[in-house]
């Protein structure tokens, strides 16, 4: 298996988290997430409890620290009213 970067790739199922190389579209897309909350005037916290995610895990994903879940990134989109 090619691996892209030096670490064995991890899965964490039970929390969907992924050590995978990171894709330049990801940080576009939270940076337009983050970006548009903010035009928005929203906070870190109403923005999460209108996508249903937790605050930690939404400041998490806009500073690209974790990758989001395709269900993740839906519901923030569909909060921020990005259909």
């Amino acid at each position: 298996m090619v691996s892209y970067n030096s670490r064995p790739n991890l899965c964490r199922f039970d929390r969907y988290v992924m050590d995978e190389p990171k894709h330049a579209i990801v940080d576009i897309l939270m940076q337009l997430i983050q970006s548009l909350r903010e035009r928005k005037g929203l906070s870190l916290e109403s923005a999460a409890n209108r996508a249903g995610i937790h605050r930690t895990y939404l400041g998490l994903l806009e500073r690209g620290e974790r990758q989001p879940t395709l269900s993740a990134a839906l519901q923030v989109a569909k909060a921020l009213d990005m259909d």
